[in-house]
């Protein structure tokens, strides 16, 4: 997960070599610089740490989250007659979806790349085939139920252009799907549009359930290989990658987190504060994210809390805006290197304040930005990270009057 360092003390020179000793001789004895440096923040922010705890994992290189699994199970007993048609759905709760701090990120963006791992199990003592299946999405009514066309149809979510959005429950390359006799089969089904449209309407709170269908027939044996109590399960996984197309305005990640300051009491610190000689920021970003980026930092005295802007504070101190291009991509829109700023700037007395207490509260704001020449599309790979660091340099005099 994002973090940011505690703060730490550094100093300079021949003398003093202690904040201790700082406090004893800020107003005695010859001219001295002591200096004092506090990081603001020092961390690593990896994409793929910050899904919900357990969802986060790797598909061909690219971070992914995988949801809850979704299971249906469909009654063999009337294949021992003829071909069984099969309707099962499930809803979709909101907590089978946990993306943490990267939920701003995916909304605001299109997800490009997504699988359906389906394992279909089949406990009768004779193959099965599944035919015409398929797996959709739809959006429950007032009352709980599944909305339908005159013909009965579940009324599925469409694409852009009208077109049910529907998965093929399929093998590789083929148009159905055998399950082998009281075994099990696996198959990766390619769901982009499907984990696209699933994705947001949850986030949107919106009532969602994922519908199955499709016919159960004899692959081959006999009849009476199939019992009343055989069943074909279906697990369904949906695994959603970071590839991501990202609209011109960019999309942004937005934390805070409750620091330790340099801890000096409020005496020693409105000395130093009049004593101040020079105070400057510096903060550096290194980017390896197939996107361009933009971080804001701000700071605020004390313990403001998870949910409150920090940027909008009237006490908080915001640092200079650190921007970098995006890198260098490969043909699948990865980072092959990475690319780095640093910027610096002249901070006040009053702006230091906030870092010399107990605690403050940092806050960081991550926009990703689009290449529109490249098709505002980008994906991140599990390597792929932002480095931030920033800091405030401060030179105080002691010795001598104010």
């Amino acid at each position: 997960m994002l973090g940011l360092a505690g703060a730490t003390l550094a100093m300079w020179g021949c003398e003093p070599a202690t904040i201790t000793e700082a406090r004893d001789q800020l107003g005695r004895g010859p001219d001295r610089t002591l200096v004092l440096i506090a990081p603001v923040t020092q961390d690593t922010l990896e994409p793929r740490m910050m899904f919900g705890t357990g969802r986060d994992t790797v598909v061909s290189g690219l971070v992914a989250a995988k949801m809850d699994a979704e299971r249906f199970a469909i009654a063999l007993a009337g294949l021992q007659v003829a071909p069984v048609t099969f309707e099962e759905s499930t809803q979709i709760p909101p907590t089978a979806l946990e993306l943490d701090d990267l939920e701003d990120v995916i909304r605001g963006s299109t997800l490009n790349a997504a699988v359906i791992g389906l394992a279909a199990t089949n406990s009768a003592a004779a193959p099965v085939e599944v035919s015409n299946g398929t797996i959709g999405i739809v959006e429950l009514d007032a009352m709980g139920n599944i909305p339908r066309d005159v013909f009965g149809r579940p009324q599925y979510q469409t694409d852009a252009g009208g077109s049910p959005i529907l998965v093929p429950v399929v093998d590789p390359g083929q148009a159905t799907l055998t399950v082998p006799a009281a075994a099990s089969t696996t198959v990766s089904l390619p769901a982009a549009v499907f984990a696209d449209r699933l994705v947001h309407m949850l986030l949107d709170g919106r009532a969602t359930a994922v519908v199955a269908e499709g016919t159960v027939s004899l692959a081959g044996g006999s009849p009476t290989d199939v019992t009343l109590s055989d069943v074909l399960d279906f697990e369904a996984i949906p695994v959603i990658l970071l590839d991501l197309t990202v609209p011109d305005t960019g999309v942004v990640l937005q934390v805070n987190r409750l620091e330790s300051g340099l801890a000096i009491d409020s005496t020693d610190a409105d000395q130093i504060v009049d004593r101040l000689v020079r105070a400057a920021i510096s903060s550096r970003v290194v980017s390896q994210v197939p996107f361009g980026v933009e971080i804001d930092i701000a700071y605020a005295p004390g313990d403001r809390g998870d949910l409150t802007d920090i940027f909008s504070l009237p006490d908080a101190v915001v640092l200079s805006r650190l921007t970098v291009d995006r890198p260098p991509v490969d043909a699948s829109g990865r980072a092959t290197q990475s690319v780095a700023d640093t910027v610096s700037a002249e901070v006040t007395g009053a702006q230091v304040r906030g870092l010399l207490g107990s605690q403050f509260t940092a806050g960081l704001r991550v926009r990703l930005l689009p290449d529109v020449a490249a098709g505002s599309r980008g994906a991140v790979a599990a390597t792929d990270l932002i480095g931030i660091l920033a800091s405030v340099r401060i030179e105080v005099r002691t010795g001598g009057q104010p």
